[in-house]
């Protein structure tokens, strides 16, 4: 299969490249970042480098800035632009190639529900106006749109990615491994997550499966809570937690950005993958844990 991948050089990318047949599969990654082409993958870093008989089977559209920075006025346009303005992108190449691709998968957060205080939440439930709700809603419209090319379209909704290779754990590896880890805030708040190699075989289902499209919510049956996952860490590294990290801190040093994606979270479950029959890996935490921390 021919792929085009936009941010394929960042973590759930690049995860995906390496899950993929080096003989049967290959790849253009769009990125910013220089990188040498292979036998199976080319960089470009403009879509407008590819021709209008360029083949295409499947674009997988993950490219956007790191939501992780403070949310200033000036951060959250950049935030929606760089993904709005590449799924826009992405449609002014479709139309002008000659033969369409076969279908689009698109990522989305599930910071599109705003805060529900800790509510059980599927592919049904209505997102609450907060910014991370209007950041994956205009991102995920303009996605959308693409449909009107014949093209069949998927939306992933991403928890929180394990992986050794990047995201969460990359973030609080250290930490832990020094003995500074610890809950943040009560720690009550709901943990959504989803392991790397869920992530790639989920993609790769959406992808086989041509009844699959619109809305998927890419997070494990079994979310757990930010206190469970700290103390799961300390075990798994032998490491004490005995830290707090106090609200209130976390507000002055993040800001808005700190409150909503370190001191709120929801239960998501991912209904539409279940029912069309994906079977997941890792569905317990702590064995997810075990294999990354490894």
């Amino acid at each position: 299969m021919k792929y085009l991948i936009t941010g394929g050089s960042g973590f759930i990318g690049s995860s995906f490249i390496k899950s993929l047949s080096p003989k049967e599969d290959s790849v253009i990654i769009l990125s910013r970042q220089k990188s040498s082409s292979t036998n199976n993958c080319r960089f470009i870093n403009d879509l407008s480098l590819l021709n209008n008989d360029e083949q295409i089977d499947c674009i997988i559209n993950l490219a956007g800035k790191p939501i992780d920075c403070r949310w200033t006025n000036a951060n959250k346009d950049e935030l929606i632009d760089s993904r709005v303005s590449i799924t826009k992108a992405l449609a002014t190449l479709i139309n002008r190639l000659k033969a369409k691709p076969k279908i689009i998968v698109s990522a989305s957060a599930i910071g599109f529900y705003g805060n529900y205080n800790n509510q059980v939440l599927d592919e049904h439930s209505i997102g609450k106006q907060s910014f991370t709700h209007k950041l994956c809603q205009e991102w995920e419209n303009e996605a959308i749109k693409l449909k009107q090319y014949g093209i069949r379209v998927c939306i992933i909704r991403l928890g929180v990615v394990l992986g050794k290779d990047g995201g969460f754990i990359k973030k609080v590896y250290l930490p832990f491994k020094l003995g500074l880890g610890g809950k943040l805030g009560n720690g009550k708040q709901f943990f959504s997550w989803i392991h790397i190699d869920d992530v790639t075989s989920a993609i790769k289902f959406l992808i086989a499966n041509n009844k699959c499209c619109e809305i998927y919510n890419f997070t494990s049956p079994n979310a757990t809570n930010n206190a469970k996952i700290t103390q799961y860490i300390g075990q798994i590294l032998s490491k004490p937690t005995l830290f707090n990290i106090p609200a209130i801190l976390i507000k002055i040093i993040f800001g808005e950005m700190g409150i909503k994606l370190l001191l709120e979270g929801n239960k998501v479950i991912p209904t539409r993958l279940l029912e069309q029959g994906y079977k997941f890996k890792y569905q317990n935490v702590i064995s997810a844990l075990k294999d990354v921390l490894s």
